[in-house]
């Protein structure tokens, strides 16, 4: 099986297609966790090491899942780490929001 680095392009991918019930069952699983960081971190984490996911499937997650366009596996992983801090955030704020009332 071949070994994929965090460091693989998408261009490095070219002569492969994307596995896309790989792709969809991590977006899923991301959706699913929500604000959960332990959770987050694991998923994250098994992602990171599943050898089906390429530069390829990480990018589509990415796009699929943080809406950020990434060209590295790399890339993708810290687009989605983002997205989910980006999540946590507006949700708080979403929180703060509903408890102060306007007089």
């Amino acid at each position: 099986m071949l070994a994929i680095s965090e460091e693989e392009s998408v261009d490095d991918m070219s002569k492969r297609t994307c596995n896309d019930q790989i792709v969809t069952a991590y977006v899923t699983r991301f959706n699913e966790v929500g604000r959960s960081r332990p959770e987050f971190d694991h998923l994250l984490a098994q992602m990171r090491s599943d050898k089906q996911v390429g530069a390829l499937e990480a990018v589509a997650i990415a796009r699929r899942y943080g809406f950020r366009v990434a060209k590295t596996k790399k890339a993708a992983l810290e687009a989605i780490e983002k997205k989910f801090g980006d999540l946590v955030r507006t949700s708080a704020l979403i929180e703060i929001a509903k408890k102060v009332r306007v007089l």
